[in-house]
């Protein structure tokens, strides 16, 4: 009897907690189910590191996936230098190196690791032939101007390249706003290591979080929840710009521009120190291309302010709005064969046509040498 007592306690006691256990794995279950429907977040293996100059960036050797559900999954790999490119030395090989720095268009979000438009870029440059051209992406999602000047200071100049192709998305202007770079009183940039933040703090949660690289890859809830979070602690400097969070965009972009002219300038010095030629190629948002409410302001500023400075130094400039427009108008095309609509990022076709204008930059330079035997 008293065995059948015991045996009898402890099923009141289990009974319980494996209800309880039940129901938060059904409650869990009902929330990633809502979550994928209302595609609250991308999930994907993580692949950025903190780092005191830029934020964060990648981590070296990192291999992974991701995915928009219902958009795409894709693979990528990270080499051992912090670039979505195969394994290259900083000496050169003989052929022409081309840079492409950027920000998640150009790291290729979207695509797998031969469709992004710097590797597209590679292959077309060498179409046809042994190619006389390599071409490196070091994009890095959510950098801007700022992140990219520093970039290239510190490790960019190593690669020694022919070609700077810069793929400015239409949020890059607001790059100011994070703090790394400030404009002194005369008027130079002066750059701002990043202070211990919340960027730590939250790595510091996910180090105790069992199986956390497994629900980065695999729960758009859990990666929703990190999203804000992330949102919340999210690093910088307290040197930049401020934003008001009642500040019109049009006054933050006035605010933001003369920094921007300055990183633009400071890129075309360093461009020019290494004797290599500068490219910028303006990406613009899939609701600017739409025509969508709220995307034509700023965007359209910060387009325009682009295309004045390039063509008052003299650049190689290309908008892609006119392009995306144009390839979205041909018969049985939509531009959602060139843009994910939900994750916002480049199909592989749409980055197809990236590669194409800047392929045609780097071509008609050559012809230009060409018929000047330079």
């Amino acid at each position: 009897m008293r065995v059948e007592a015991n045996e009898l306690r402890r099923r009141r006691w289990w009974a319980p907690l494996a209800l309880l256990a039940v129901s938060g794995l059904l409650s869990l279950a009902v929330l990633e189910i809502g979550a994928r429907v209302l595609r609250l977040s991308n999930v994907g293996t993580p692949y950025v590191r903190e780092d005191p100059d830029t934020i964060y960036s990648h981590i070296p050797g990192k291999r992974g996936r991701m995915e928009s559900p219902g958009e795409f999954a894709v693979r990528f790999a990270i080499n051992s230098k912090g670039l979505r490119s195969p394994e290259i030395d900083y000496p050169r090989t003989g052929r022409e190196r081309v840079l492409a720095i950027g920000d998640s268009f150009t790291f290729g979000i979207g695509a797998d690791d031969d469709e992004t438009w710097p590797a597209l870029l590679d292959a077309a440059l060498g179409a046809g032939s042994p190619s006389e051209f390599e071409t490196l992406n070091a994009g890095v999602r959510g950098w801007g101007l700022a992140e990219y000047w520093i970039w290239l200071e510190k490790e960019g100049v190593r690669y020694r390249p022919d070609w700077i192709v810069l793929g400015i998305h239409a949020s890059d202007w607001t790059s100011p706003f994070r703090g790394l770079v400030s404009l002194g009183e005369a008027g130079d940039l002066e750059k701002h290591r990043r202070e211990a933040a919340g960027i730590d703090r939250l790595k510091e949660a996910s180090a105790k979080i069992p199986l956390y690289e497994t629900l980065m890859n695999w729960s758009v809830f859990a990666n929703y929840l990190k999203g804000v979070l992330a949102r919340q602690l999210r690093g910088g400097t307290t040197q930049g710009l401020e934003a008001g969070d009642d500040e019109p965009p049009q006054a933050r972009f006035e605010r933001a521009w003369p920094i921007n002219r300055a990183l633009l300038l400071a890129i075309e010095r360093q461009t020019a120190e290494l004797g290599a030629k500068l490219a910028l190629v303006f990406i613009p948002t899939y609701q600017h291309i739409v025509g969508e409410a709220g995307h034509e302001g700023v965007e359209q500023r910060f387009r325009d302010a682009l295309a004045q400075h390039a063509d008052a130094r003299e650049l190689a400039f290309v908008d892609m709005t006119s392009h995306f427009r144009a390839a979205a108008a041909q018969p049985a095309a939509t531009i959602g064969d060139f843009y994910h609509p939900d994750d916002g990022h480049c199909t592989p076709l749409g980055y197809a046509e990236i590669a194409r204008s800047a392929a045609e930059i780097i071509r008609d330079d050559a012809r230009s040498r060409e018929r000047h035997g330079g």
